[in-house]
């Protein structure tokens, strides 16, 4: 085991920005496959037969499906932005927390050798 360990919050909350950019992406992605499985331009294109229309509901579920698959992992993957964000903020405090802990202890014990330093008082 080492004997430090060091976390770059910072670099955490930069990193995380890639997350949000993905995440903007496949929501951009999930609104291009509603716009191409339309209903209206499904019907179109499958023709209105009998076999056009079986094909259009069939094909409008799985659209369906996939831009809400698409949608709950473009959530998914912005939930992990925020997690990285909050992990970067519970890193800094643990931080701050140790470094104001070393120093109040730092205070104490110069504290006390001064007390123990100080010549007896006269009776």
């Amino acid at each position: 085991m080492t004997d430090q360990f060091f976390v770059d919050a910072d670099g955490l909350d930069t990193g995380r920005n890639g997350y949000r950019e993905k995440a903007t992406e496949l929501e951009a992605l999930t609104q291009r496959i509603q716009a191409l499985g339309s209903s209206g331009r499904v019907s179109e294109a499958a023709g209105h037969d009998k076999n056009g229309n079986a094909f259009a509901q069939t094909h409008m579920k799985a659209v369906a499906e996939i831009r809400d698959g698409v949608r709950l992992w473009a959530k998914a993957v912005d939930g992990t932005s925020d997690a990285i964000h909050d992990m970067a903020g519970s890193f800094r405090e643990a931080d701050q927390g140790a470094f104001d802990m070393a120093r109040d202890l730092q205070k104490n014990f110069l504290q006390l050798q001064e007390d123990v330093s100080k010549p007896p008082a006269s009776s």
